[in-house]
Formats: C-alpha cells, structure tokens, sequence
C-alpha cells in the first residue's frame, strides 16, 4: 500500500469572506470544486503567527507547545528575535511523527522549523541575520551559517535572486519558486508552506479592501504553480491538498503603548536617549494583546501594584485595554502560559506597541504587523474568522461544516497520514475523513 500525500497550504490571515472572491479565481476554484470546507475555524490565543502556525502541527495549545508569543520574551530590545528554531517547540509534531513512520517531510516557509531534524527538505522563513554571526551578509549566508542541508541549500541557490530583499512580494516569489522545484525535484510525500501575502496586505491597507483582493490574486498565482508542479511529478491526484489560515484580522484606529505609563510610574526607567535602563514591570505587545512581565514575578507588592494598574487603566477606557487576565485567568480560558504575569486585551480598535516613551498614543504606520491599519493577537472569538479548505483521496467531497477549532487540524492531517499525535489537545475532523 503506497503512503498518503500531504499538502498543507497556509494562507495566513484569509477569513471565510475570502472565499466567495476566491472562487473567482481559477486555481482556488479548482480546489474548492469538491472540497470539504470548514467555514469559521476558532484560532488560539494569541491569535498571532507563530503560536498559531505550532497548534497547526502539533495540536497543542500554547500552554502545551510553550510558543506563546510571535517574539521571544527579550523585553526593552528594539527589534528582538522571533521564534525561528524548531528546538523552542515542546510538543510532538506532524513532521516528527511523519518522520518517523518513513514519509519524504519538506516544509516552506512555515514558521518555528529553522533546524528541525525532521524535516527532510526545509526553507524556513528567517529574515533576521544578526545572531547567526552574518551580520550584513547574505540569505545564503545566513542558510550556510544554520546549516542547511544540501537539498534545501540547491534550491535556495537556484531562486534567490527572486528576493533581492525580505519584503512582499519578493518573499512569496522566493517560497513559490521553492516550493515548485522542490515539488519536481523531489516530490516528497509531507510538504507544508506558509503564504503570508493575505495578511501583510490586511496590514498594509485593512481588512477588507481591493488591496487584499489583489493579495488573494497573487496566492491564487502561486497556488498554480504548485499545482502544475504537483501534476508534473505525476502525484497531483494521489495528493490530499489542505487550504488553511491561522487567524483573522480587525481594524484598528490607533496604537497605544502602556510601557509610557509604566515608565509615568517610576516601573521603567529610562536614559536621556530614551531607551531603558531598568524596569520592574513591562508590556511585550503583540498586536491586539500585550503580555506583561515583571523583573521579579514573586514580589506580591510590585504584582498588586501592575496589576491595580492596569485595572484602572481598563476601567478608565481611554487606554485601549478592554479586559485584563492575571497568568492564571488566561491558563483556564485559553490555554496560553508562559513567563509573564498578566496578559492585557484590546478594546478592539486600538493595538498596543512597546515604546515607553511619549507619545502615548500614535498614527498608525504600517512599521511592522503591530501597526499598520489592521492587526491580530485578540481573543480567537472576535473579528472575521480563519477557514479551512480539504480536497484529495482522504477526504470526503462537498462535506460543509460552519465551524471548527484550529487545534483540530493537526489530528487530522495524522490521520490522513496515519501516524499518532497522542498527547495533542484536539480530535480528528472525522465528518470531512473519507
């Protein structure tokens, strides 16, 4: 019996009203004819990329997988790493479990797989140098100085020319690029890619606009060349296609940075130059939420002091804070822990950003995912919701559900493969398995 063929295609930010527009389009109407499609599919907390992207292949919440935030907790840094490395992740995931009973893995772009031993054939998405010891140098040097295998080393090489730098759209002609070749040149049984061009569109303009439509054009483009790929290698019938998202985004109307109150409070202090030189408690913002540390979480009467602050600022509702979860609240609602003491909630048109020093409330400029004119992070309930797309030889055709849960998605793409994920939070989507 021959292994099943797994492609799982994240297309991050794209929300069922996506869809009817997609349909338009010649390649996502090709899969969407016949699919099995889950409307409104409920995100995690925080509803942020990386964090998300972990659930997908884990189906584990962040409390389980330990990715809790896009960044790693290094406060009062300008420009702190992201999750890069696959060794930050806790929990099993698909691409050990497919590892391990045998499949080709191969993965794209998708976030948290930097050095990933189970991946056979990977081009992570890693856009920082600095750190790796090529600071000012090239993509390729940066590939060279974490390793990368030889496969993937011949792949880059062959498209890099198509990101002269890390930007839209050169990145998606970079991936697509990749994904195509290794498609033809090794057709693996396991492929995951991340497409981020519906999302830094939504930032860059809002969440529904001709800008957006313009992204989903460009990643039905790029969906055709995979697809051609896919029947070049003679595997396109025998592959189960999987079109998904992490989150949705919402409209903001301002930034806000609670560190400035902070620093008001003598919690931060600061140089003359602005930056910090110490600080007892700070907000890592991340979007629509903000995670708040402190220096010493065992000191109950600095932990009463930010957390009463933070509550008067909640409740005088000219701060951007719609609710306010102590580390503990937030465990029990949604399953989301890690070192921070309290998490801070969006009003729901306002997004938080790091800054301690005034202004307080800015314009929005678009300078990263936290501030342009549409963002994400907030509870998973609010905003236009992420949906999921299921065409191939695993799954029955035409079956429509209205909602689901991210963390189910995991144990299903296990069972399609027939490998176990045993300690994941969430269940096979049976009704849409043939």
């Amino acid at each position: 019996m021959s292994k099943a063929r797994l492609l799982v295609i994240s297309l991050d930010a794209f929300v069922y009203e996506d869809v009817q527009y997609a349909r338009t389009l010649p390649h996502f109407a090709e899969i969407l004819d016949g699919a099995s499609v889950v409307d409104k599919v409920r995100s995690i907390y925080p509803s942020v990329t990386y964090p998300c992207h972990v659930t997908m292949v884990s189906g584990c919440y962040p409390d389980r997988h330990g990715i809790y935030n896009n960044e790693v907790d290094a406060v009062c840094e300008e420009r702190p790493d992201w999750y890069w490395f696959a060794r930050s992740i806790k929990a099993r995931t698909l691409f050990q479990a497919a590892k391990e009973a045998g499949y080709t893995t191969a993965a794209v772009s998708w976030p948290v797989t930097t050095c990933d031993p189970a991946i056979d054939i990977n081009i992570p998405e890693l856009d920082r140098f600095g750190g790796f010891g090529v600071n000012n140098g090239t993509a390729i040097e940066m590939y060279e100085a974490i390793g990368m295998d030889e496969r993937s080393m011949r792949v880059a090489k062959k498209n890099i020319h198509l990101m002269p730098s890390w930007t839209h759209p050169y990145v998606d002609r970079y991936f697509t690029a990749c994904m195509a070749d290794i498609i033809r040149m090794y057709a693996p049984e396991v492929l995951f890619y991340h497409d981020g061009r519906p999302d830094a569109a939504r930032h860059a303009y809002g969440v529904f606009n001709d800008g957006v439509k313009k992204a989903i054009e460009g990643s039905d483009k790029s969906l055709g060349r995979i697809i051609d790929a896919l029947k070049k290698a003679g595997v396109y019938e025998d592959t189960n296609i999987v079109l998904t998202a992490d989150h949705g985004q919402m409209d903001i109307k301002r930034l806000i940075s609670p560190n400035v109150m902070f620093a008001d409070r003598g919690l931060i202090t600061l140089y003359k130059n602005g930056r910090v030189k110490s600080w007892k408690a700070y907000c890592k913002c991340g979007g629509m939420m903000s995670q708040v540390f402190l220096k010493d979480p065992q000191d109950q009467a600095l932990w009463q002091e930010v957390y009463d602050l933070l509550c008067w600022m909640r409740d005088e509702g000219v701060y951007g804070i719609g609710d306010v979860f102590t580390k503990e609240e937030i465990k029990e609602k949604e399953h989301l822990d890690g070192p921070f003491s309290f998490v801070v909630e969006t009003d729901g048109y306002t997004s938080f950003f790091d800054a301690p020093v005034r202004p307080m409330v800015r314009k929005r400029d678009n300078l990263d995912y936290k501030r342009g004119f549409a963002t994400h992070g907030y509870l998973p309930e609010k905003g236009p919701q992420p949906t999921l797309i299921m065409k191939g030889p695993a799954f029955k055709s035409g079956v429509h559900l209205k909602n689901g849960k991210l963390v189910d998605q995991a144990p299903t793409w296990a069972r399609v493969l027939s490998v176990e994920l045993p300690d994941a939070d969430g269940k096979p989507i049976s009704r849409v398995l043939a």
